[in-house]
């Protein structure tokens, strides 16, 4: 049985700011030595895969917020 599947598009710089703002939080939760940012981290990770990439909380907030003003391309 084949698993099919349907390629989503979400805006470039998003997927950028993603990345971005989940290794700030690593490094500050580091930095801080406060592990309840990690449990934040993991949650935002947690919900992102439950949602799926195009409702994943990071993607709907820059699409929401930055992605309003400056607008990013359709690449990923």
């Amino acid at each position: 049985m084949m698993i099919s599947y349907k390629p989503v598009s979400v805006p470039k710089y998003a997927f950028v700011f993603c990345r971005y703002t989940i290794a700030i939080l690593i490094w500050l939760s580091f930095v801080l030595r406060n592990p309840w940012i990690l449990v934040f981290v993991g949650v935002i990770m947690l919900f992102s895969a439950i949602l799926k990439i195009r409702r994943a909380p990071l993607i709907v907030l820059y699409s929401q917020t930055i992605n309003r003003v400056w607008k990013s391309p359709q690449d990923c």
